[in-house]
């Protein structure tokens, strides 16, 4: 980029997409060495916390009546290596976690949520919820 900016602006500006890439993989990184998420549970709600860091935290409530499905599905790839999360669906919104659980954590957590569920709601409601979840991975 110093070296573009000596010849022309233009020569800079098209280093622009390599700085938002960088600065986007940077991001990623830092974000899954930095985040700690916590969920609870109780008769009514799923409680999300992500910690960010020591500098701020987001909590978000979710009713257990809408938990939709939990599956493990594709986060990303790195080296053709795939990377897997945990997806706990509810309503609309898909919360992902675990990215960096080995698979046996991942199906162990996906194993006590859905039995969790099915001891918490109506029996059509958690046969639903576990016919979803055993769909095979994304």
């Amino acid at each position: 980029t110093t070296f573009a900016l000596q010849g022309s602006i233009l020569f800079a500006l098209f280093s622009i997409p390599f700085w938002a890439v960088g600065l986007g993989m940077l991001a990623f990184n830092v974000n899954n060495i930095f985040t700690h998420t916590e969920l609870h549970f109780s008769p009514q709600h799923i409680q999300v916390k992500k910690n960010y860091g020591k500098l701020f935290q987001k909590e978000q409530n979710y009713p257990l009546n809408q938990l939709v499905a939990v599956q493990r599905n594709l986060s990303y790839k790195s080296n053709n290596t795939p990377h897997f999360n945990l997806q706990i669906e509810v309503g609309t919104k898909k919360v992902g976690t675990g990215t960096n659980l080995t698979r046996q954590e991942q199906d162990w957590l996906k194993n006590e949520i859905l039995r969790y569920a099915q001891q918490q709601l109506p029996q059509p409601l958690s046969q639903r919820i576990l016919q979803l979840s055993d769909s095979s991975e994304h």
